[in-house]
């Protein structure tokens, strides 16, 4: 396998992270599965004005739509949850699950060694192709 295609599939593998057990109490709705994500990163998941059925409202103004929306949708609807979209700074997701703001990250973020230190991936749900 080439280089260039490694990077694709480990850039764009999609990944879950949730929160290594932390001592801090959620303080989430029990019934909301909260989602944080750029909104930044289409076709996965962008920010736009409009609503329709495929999109999550993340602001007053604002919605976040694509991929990424609909798996945390599915996600949600399979654990019997209402799903609420956080849009977080690339930087700032990690931190955001770490102080339990965010439930789960749904975002392109691959899972490298340093990561894994700190907050747990599942498999994949979405590798590229050449």
């Amino acid at each position: 396998m080439n280089m260039i295609r490694k990077v694709s599939i480990l850039t764009l593998s999609m990944i879950f992270l949730t929160g290594c057990g932390s001592s801090i109490k959620n303080t989430h709705d029990d019934n909301k599965l909260t989602v944080g994500m750029e909104c930044n990163y289409a076709p996965f998941n962008w920010s736009t004005t409009t609503a329709n059925e495929y999109t999550e409202q993340i602001s007053t103004v604002d919605y976040c739509d694509g991929y990424d929306v609909t798996i945390a949708k599915k996600l949600a609807k399979s654990l019997g949850m209402e799903v609420e979209i956080v849009k977080y700074d690339w930087d700032n997701l990690i931190p955001g699950l770490m102080q339990n703001e965010i439930d789960v990250v749904i975002a392109g973020m691959t899972a490298t060694e340093d990561r894994k230190e700190v907050v747990d991936f599942t498999d994949p749900y979405y590798t590229s192709q050449e």
